[in-house]
């Protein structure tokens, strides 16, 4: 637990192994901190038999009307890796409600929602990160949330870079549910993404990788480079349509 007004904190090679509660995460960091560093942390499931848990967050502070401050900026969470060996259904990899953060290598398996952003993850950064979405709770590798309980100040992430991942749908477990990027409330808007260079694995023909709401005002979203890697449980390949 990081308690606020902690700067530039460093955590390395920390090993959680069946800790943890349904509803807690191994790493907390509370609100205001800048420029964190989470490197080569693990969180395994070897033994227990129910899922243990979240595994980082990273918050933005909540003043008054729901409004966020951007507090806990610049967290880089780096080469960290969670797993479970006995396919129990994990939670978060990782929950980033702060402007700038970065996820750098690493990965993720049987986690529900995989990546979530919070309203106030701003200018995310995704990039060479691996998720094996197998899960049946949304196997999603990003999760996307907003808050638009004031319509004054409505928060939504933007300018979300995701890049260089690699994705495995895992077809052949949860059919077409997964996705690389999914939507979990009914007003999130994505503005100013750049999703590029992701390579994925064993989805379904006609599988909506990408989701987003049927609303106006998503603007300057660009999406390249979005391959199929093999298809091994069909003769024609996979294909995007």
């Amino acid at each position: 637990y990081i308690k606020s007004f902690v700067f530039t904190p460093r955590l390395r090679y920390l090993e959680f192994m069946d800790y943890g509660t349904p509803t807690s995460y191994d790493i907390f960091s509370q609100f205001e901190c800048w420029d964190g560093l989470i490197e080569g942390c693990s969180k395994h499931t070897y033994f227990s038999t129910t899922a243990v848990g979240n595994f980082i967050a990273c918050v933005g502070k909540q003043q008054v009307a729901l409004v966020y401050d951007g507090g806990n900026s610049r967290f880089t969470i780096r080469d960290c890796s969670m797993t479970a060996y006995d396919n129990q259904q994990m939670g978060y990899f990782a929950y980033l409600n702060s402007v700038k953060c970065r996820v750098i290598g690493g990965n993720c398996h049987h986690t529900s929602s995989g990546i979530l952003l919070g309203p106030n993850a701003h200018g995310t950064l995704i990039d060479g990160f691996y998720d094996e979405v197998s899960t049946t709770a949304r196997p999603w590798m990003v999760t996307v949330s907003s808050d638009n309980s004031n319509p004054s100040n409505f928060q939504s992430p933007q300018g979300v870079q995701i890049k260089n991942c690699y994705i495995n749908m895992h077809s052949e477990v949860i059919g077409s549910a997964g996705k690389l990027i999914g939507v979990i409330d009914d007003t999130v808007l994505l503005r100013n993404w750049c999703v590029e260079d992701c390579q994925v694995s064993t989805f379904e023909p006609g599988q909506v990788l990408i989701s987003m709401n049927n609303l106006p005002h998503q603007t300057g979203n660009t999406f390249k480079g979005i391959t199929g890697v093999y298809a091994p449980f069909g003769n024609s390949g996979s294909q995007f349509t």
